[in-house]
């Protein structure tokens, strides 16, 4: 049986002593100084984000706002991995699953958690929330039946296929075209994500 337990991230002042350190002391001669991005991050972009992450950045405040979200790890084939269950409001939330790519973390979500989860304290209704998905997912031919629905970034690292293409492989009933935003939408567009998923939803009651 696979064992689950609560989980905080805690990070020590030591680990943040020394990370801080190794920025304030990194050897930037050793980078090409072109005044361009050909061999990577300009430097002097470089330079402003670390001194920003020396002198300004508040690693406490971000890590209890992490926090505030109830954390597990479960040991999985001999790997704990580390998930957020945040249960939504009502008597019959609908289950919602995120998972981040990579490069990505949990901090990618840490905008949507909370409005989906809980959309009376944003204006919402609980009731919007209270079917469940349909649990059967019935491919035929290879195709996605259940109702499906995406949201399409003008950012993205990749061009979407026409939907006329998509649909031959997904039953997609809800297909949004976003003004802006890319490949981590939870991050750059929050709000955006956030109303497009709320509609879906309503739709599957």
């Amino acid at each position: 049986m696979t064992s689950i337990q609560p989980f905080r991230i805690d990070v020590t002042d030591d680990i943040l002593d020394r990370i801080r350190t190794r920025v304030a002391e990194y050897l930037w001669h050793e980078m090409p100084n072109d005044g361009g991005w050909q061999y990577g991050t300009n430097l002097d972009y470089m330079k402003a984000f670390c001194s920003y992450w020396i002198d300004e950045y508040d690693w406490r405040k971000h890590e209890a706002e992490i926090n505030q979200f109830p954390h597990y790890k479960a040991g999985v084939d001999g790997i704990d991995l580390h998930y957020i269950h945040e249960k939504g409001s009502g008597t019959s939330p609908m289950p919602l699953f995120f998972s981040h790519g990579w490069p990505g973390s949990i901090v990618e979500f840490m905008d949507v958690i909370e409005p989906l989860a809980h959309p009376e304290r944003f204006g919402g209704m609980v009731e919007a929330w209270a079917t469940q998905f349909d649990r059967d997912q019935i491919m035929q031919d290879k195709r996605v039946e259940v109702p499906t629905a995406a949201a399409l970034f003008p950012a993205e690292m990749l061009a979407w296929p026409p939907r006329s293409y998509v649909e031959r492989l997904y039953n997609i009933t809800q297909w949004s075209e976003m003004p802006c935003g890319g490949h981590f939408a939870a991050l750059e567009q929050p709000d955006l994500l956030v109303e497009d998923i709320r509609k879906f939803a309503r739709s599957l009651r």
